[in-house]
Order: structure tokens, then sequence, then C-alpha cells
């Protein structure tokens, strides 16, 4: 499988979609009580960031 198959064209205008979501729904989370960890949002909104980086 080629990397161009891999990921489809519209999967890129969907990262900054996700990261934003993530940002935003975990001080809600927390805030209400939820027990959504710390380390491991930390973690995903990282590699988000460098997804997104490394397709500049």
């Amino acid at each position: 499988m080629l990397p161009e198959q891999a990921c489809p064209s519209n999967a890129e205008s969907k990262i900054p979609l996700l990261l934003l979501l993530k940002i935003l729904t975990f001080p809600v989370t927390l805030g209400s009580g939820g027990s959504g960890g710390v380390f491991s949002p930390v973690l995903y909104v990282a590699a988000m960031l460098t997804e997104a980086r490394g397709r500049l």
C-alpha cells in the first residue's frame, strides 16, 4: 500500500479539527468531575501537533 492510499487527502483537513476538539473537551471533562487523566491527553495533543507539523 502506498502512503498516498493509506491516508486520504480529506484526513488532512480533520487533523486541526480533532486537535481543537481535544483541547476544548479536556478541561470540560476534568471540570465536570470526569476522570480523563492528564498525561494521556497531553500525549494525544502532542502527537496531533507533530502530525500537523509534518504535513506542512
